[in-house]
């Protein structure tokens, strides 16, 4: 095992043979006080250290001052050249976060369009008349309502349709059969009430549309239950014209509540006898979808 080196040992021993040294020069020439005493026992002192050869460092003085350059300057290049920066990730590790996920589109197979059925064997003429929704106030009063009840409903224009053409003739055995009910035909039921002398069919039917929202206004009562409650919307009552007028099979098709849909429903059931619907000149059963709008004020 190695003992440690003493730093201060080779001073003392630098210090003692220059003591020797000085001593020397003392005795040969006590009395020495110029700039070559002082040279002289530098001389001596060099001349006491056995161990260094000064000749030989001065012949290899011009080497060991290359190495010394070579050395100081590859030190200086390491510590410029020196960083405390970490390498950088790999490029290729940015791709994986900026890929995206493909989505499969899986295609079903579209279902055709259902076959239409075929035209109706009877041509139509007339045009299609729907009837606006009846708009009722909360507190009805016969006399106020017959004044303000044209100022909340709104008649809008009758949409006047295309007349269809058949596309082939029907078969001459199914010619004198009929349906049950129609939804459209030729000419369609209407109110009663009207004077139709000299009037077109247009002008009958916004007639008999007139009649018909008079005298629900007249005999509709907004439900108290409803009323209190803030209940508002609109009604959708259905039945079926008989073919001598009468009302027949009245349901509620659409309904908000509070009593407003058997209200509705009681005054369908209390209306008169209906100017019944014709297909070619014959009185048919028609059926009939008659919105009512209930509002507060």
């Amino acid at each position: 095992m190695t003992q440690p080196i003493n730093p201060i040992k080779p001073i003392t021993n630098f210090l003692s043979t220059l003591k020797k040294g000085c001593k020397y020069i003392n005795c040969i020439c006590p009395n020495a006080k110029t700039k070559r005493s002082g040279i002289f026992r530098v001389l001596i002192k060099f001349k006491a250290m056995k161990k260094v050869d000064i000749s030989r460092l001065e012949r290899n003085r011009s080497i060991n001052l290359r190495i010394g350059f070579a050395a100081a300057l590859s030190m200086a290049i390491l510590a410029f050249g020196w960083t405390s920066q970490r390498p950088a990730a790999p490029a290729f590790q940015d791709d994986l976060f900026l890929q995206e996920a493909e989505v499969k589109v899986v295609r079903t197979a579209q279902k055709s369009p259902a076959a239409k059925p075929p035209p109706s064997m009877f041509k139509i003429t007339d045009k299609i008349v729907e009837l606006p929704e009846v708009v009722f106030d909360a507190n009805p009063v016969p006399a106020i309502v017959d004044t303000t009840f044209y100022d909340e409903i709104d008649v809008e224009p009758v949409p006047a349709l295309a007349k269809p053409t058949p596309i082939f003739s029907p078969p001459k055995e199914e010619a004198g059969k009929m349906p049950d009910y129609f939804k459209i035909v030729e000419e369609m039921p209407r109110f009663p009430g009207c004077k139709e002398e000299g009037l077109s069919k247009e002008e009958k039917q916004e007639c008999a549309t007139e009649q018909l929202l008079s005298y629900l206004g007249n005999e509709i009562i907004y439900p108290a239950i409803a009323r209190n409650n803030g209940i508002e919307g609109t009604v959708v009552i259905r039945f079926i014209i008989e073919k001598d007028g009468s009302i027949s099979q009245p349901e509620i098709v659409r309904e908000i509540g509070g009593g407003c849909g058997a209200e509705a429903l009681r005054v369908v059931k209390s209306m008169p006898q209906w100017l019944p619907g014709k297909q070619q000149g014959r009185p048919v059963r028609v059926q009939f979808n008659l919105p009512v709008k209930y509002r507060l004020h």
